[in-house]
């Protein structure tokens, strides 16, 4: 009798156990009513940095000095850092390119497209075969027309990537305790560096190249107490830890980077942004510092290109002077007009040239002015 209730309650439990469990796997059934409202988090903001406004600011000042725009294009700013695990995998970013672009559009100047051209090659491959007809077109040409040069080239383009990725470069703690309070921190540095280089897409030369690092630190901190009060026990503690997050420390490099290299397409001095602000909130050519012998090397551009105007002192009439006493002066003799003119690294940039006049207030002649506007003019 013993043995047959045994038997039944067995039977009795596994049966309930199968019921549950198959109750379990069921998906549960929500109401519109009782849909649960997700967490809403943090409001979408612009992905800036600390240099952005300087990209900015780079931007407003080559337009304020009426200096023609270069096209800029990215290509490959690969991860060379050799960074990843079998758990998490890369350890830095891989869309160290799309930082470069995001990077020039905040200087406003022109980028045409080169690190994906995967849908323009499509597009470009089925109006070829009139395959694509647009809106626009008349009944007589139904198709889109692939015409010879609608492709706009590039000036220069960037390349290089992210080589040094630094761990633990140092760290350190400190512990304490007092009675049955405790307190401890710790802090660690790491660092990452990036190398990009500007190429004229037309001599494939070098003509700048920027390499910059950044540290990263990570600090934490805890404190804690513990104590006995008669029969219980108390344990109670509290920790921060804070790390500047690793990507974006890549995009303040390459920010950074993409600043010193389009400055350097120019000839202008890095602290011309320093600050946020110009140096100079002048407009008309700026006034281009001496360039390095690397950057003296003009590359050797095509016929069709056309070459910066120079202008020769000859180019200025001056009346012939007369003679004065020795030890006078007289007013209707001028000095010398020695005008020289810099040609800027962007063979395009011809009426930005760094003109330097040195003269005095009321020398100048009506034909000597009208030879400066046309200066000024190009």
């Amino acid at each position: 009798m013993r043995k047959s209730l045994v038997k039944v309650s067995s039977y009795v439990f596994m049966g309930t156990l199968a019921s549950v469990l198959s109750g379990c796997g069921s998906l549960p059934r929500f109401d519109a009513d009782r849909y649960v409202t997700p967490l809403s988090g943090a409001k979408v903001i612009a992905n800036t940095t600390n240099y952005t406004e300087a990209l900015s600011c780079l931007g407003d000042h080559l337009k304020n000095a009426r200096l023609p725009p270069a096209r800029f294009a990215v290509g490959r700013v690969e991860d060379y850092s050799g960074k990843q695990d079998l758990v998490n995998g890369k350890r830095i970013t891989q869309g160290a390119a799309l930082m470069v672009i995001s990077a020039l559009s905040y200087t406003k100047l022109p980028i045409v497209e080169r690190l994906d051209t995967s849908v323009a090659e499509i597009e470009f491959k089925y109006s070829d075969n009139k395959l694509i007809g647009d809106s626009t077109n008349t009944p007589e040409n139904p198709f889109r027309r692939t015409l010879a040069g609608s492709v706009v080239g590039s000036d220069y383009h960037i390349v290089g990537g992210i080589t040094e990725v630094n761990y633990n470069v140092r760290s350190g703690s400190l512990e304490g305790t007092a009675g049955s309070v405790g307190v401890s921190g710790r802090y660690a540095v790491l660092d990452v560096a990036i190398d990009l280089r500007l190429v004229n897409t037309r001599t494939l030369q070098v003509v700048e190249v920027a390499s910059f690092q950044k540290q990263i630190i990570g600090t934490e901190v805890r404190a804690g107490i513990f104590r006995f009060l008669s029969d219980s026990v108390i344990d109670i503690s509290a920790a921060d830890k804070a790390q500047e997050p690793i990507q974006k420390a890549v995009r303040m490099v390459t920010e950074r980077a993409v600043y010193q290299l389009v400055a350097g397409v120019y000839r202008l001095p890095t602290s011309v942004c320093e600050g946020g602000g110009p140096k100079s909130a002048s407009i008309g050519p700026v006034q281009m510092p001496t360039a390095s012998p690397v950057m003296n090397q003009q590359p050797t551009e095509p016929p069709a290109m056309n070459a910066p105007p120079m202008i020769s002192p000859a180019a200025i009439s001056s009346p012939p002077a007369t003679s004065s006493p020795a030890g006078s002066i007289n007013p209707t003799e001028r000095p010398a007009v020695r005008v020289a003119a810099i040609e800027p690294l962007h063979p395009g940039a011809a009426h930005a040239s760094s003109v330097t006049l040195k003269l005095s207030q009321g020398l100048i002649q009506p034909a000597e002015k009208t030879a400066f506007a046309a200066l000024e003019s190009r």
